[in-house]
């Protein structure tokens, strides 16, 4: 595995992100996709993750619920890099931390949102 994933344009990037490692990398390149231009930003990675809430208005009424028609697969290991980063980085500690002292709450677990977005602002891979 490490061999292919190796070849991979943006192997480097992925392994650049606090907590992934290569099998996690690779898991999570894998559900993602590689293509560049399925993605037009990182909300759309989001959403299909899962790691963004539905907000449904209607005159005065709002309500936000979680998404359940989701890739399950990619969820779990976005939160295992999630908690990998929190073990062996200083500054996924103290934003983690950070936002949990926030008097709001948030629906969305902080880290995994901050990762993706750091993988969608790269540049596409030019074969």
């Amino acid at each position: 595995m490490a061999e292919y994933f190796g070849r991979h344009p943006d192997a480097e990037i992925y392994l650049s992100q606090p907590g992934l490692a290569l099998v996690l990398s690779a898991r999570i390149l894998g559900e993602f996709g590689d293509d560049a231009d399925r993605y037009q930003n990182a909300r759309a990675r989001k959403n299909y993750s899962g790691q963004s809430p539905i907000t449904r208005a209607s005159g005065k009424k709002t309500v936000v619920i979680a998404r359940y028609a989701t890739n399950r697969r990619l969820g779990d290991a976005l939160h295992t890099q999630a908690f990998s980063a929190l073990q062996c980085s200083p500054g996924a500690r103290r934003y983690y931390d950070d936002a949990r002292d926030c008097p709001v709450p948030r629906s969305v677990p902080p880290l995994t949102c901050s990762y993706m977005v750091g993988l969608t602002r790269f540049e596409p891979a030019t074969p």
